[in-house]
């Protein structure tokens, strides 16, 4: 399962990006180094498993929380 970060409000994608190692330490998170601007492609995260509803549920929130659409 994979999911697209895009740049938006958040400049500082480190700090989110140690918060979902600790959260979630299957998921991997790409980051492109690339300047963040909102709507552009930054990053992508990634996830393998079993369970299909957790893989999108996890790679949702991990997406939402990169891009700036949830605070948790």
């Amino acid at each position: 399962m994979m999911g697209n970060v895009l740049g938006g409000a958040k400049t500082d994608m480190y700090r989110p990006y140690l918060h979902l190692f600790a959260r979630t330490p299957y998921l991997k998170v790409h980051q492109y180094r690339k300047e963040v601007r909102a709507g552009r492609k930054v990053g992508h995260v990634t996830a393998i498993g079993n369970n299909l509803t957790t893989l999108e549920s996890e790679v949702s929130h991990a997406v939402n929380y990169m891009n700036g659409v949830v605070d948790e």
